[in-house]
């Protein structure tokens, strides 16, 4: 492309030409509320295995944007304050909504309020967004920790300390808080079977 004077204009990553003006456009990436709803249950029992606790979305613009680095951590009131009583070990995991892939992380626990998710590589393609879920095993009793509704509740804080592109090799990001409260339940979900014949329960 060649500008008003004949001179030869490369237009690459996050440059865009309106007659003789050229614009460089930042790259960016936003947290932001997940554009594909979560399930309507909010109850956390104990002993089960891929609860989710949140989502949240990415959204890239002017660039690919990758993502290195996520700290989770409680913003809701009367929250849960120990992960480490509600989280088998360190089973979490991010995933995909779109495609139900996993990402490859590194969790560790911060103390006892945050969770690390590091070494991570995940690519949100320009200006796109990428829908992202936050599943965890539970021990397998909270009566202990969370009987009364006792510090119990949990939104999620997202926080990305560490994003690039190709252009920036340092992009800062913020937090999000997700907006859906999730609450510890010590009594899980029974299902009570009605015999209709020797071999049928329904």
């Amino acid at each position: 492309m060649k500008d008003s004077l004949n001179n030869q204009i490369n237009i690459g990553t996050g440059i865009s030409v309106i007659g003789d003006s050229i614009s460089i456009i930042a790259p960016s990436l936003t947290i932001k509320a997940a554009t594909i709803a979560a399930p309507s249950s909010v109850k956390i029992y104990s002993n089960a295995s891929g609860i989710e606790i949140g989502r949240f979305a990415l959204q890239a613009i002017g660039d690919e944007i990758t993502v290195r680095d996520i700290t989770l951590t409680n913003y809701a009131g009367l929250g849960v304050n120990d992960f480490t009583k509600l989280v088998s070990g360190t089973n979490i995991k991010l995933v995909n909504v779109a495609d139900g892939t996993q990402v490859s992380a590194t969790v560790t626990m911060s103390g006892t309020t945050a969770i690390k998710l590091t070494g991570m590589s995940i690519r949100v393609p320009k200006d796109t967004t990428s829908n992202l879920k936050v599943l965890v095993d539970t021990q397998g009793s909270l009566n202990d920790s969370f009987t009364g509704g006792i510090n119990a509740n949990l939104t999620l804080n997202i926080a990305i300390p560490s994003a690039s592109s190709s252009s920036s090799s340092s992009i800062t990001v913020g937090s999000y808080t997700t907006t859906k409260l999730y609450s510890v339940s010590v009594v899980p979900p029974t299902v009570t079977l009605v015999k209709k014949n020797a071999n049928t329960f329904l």
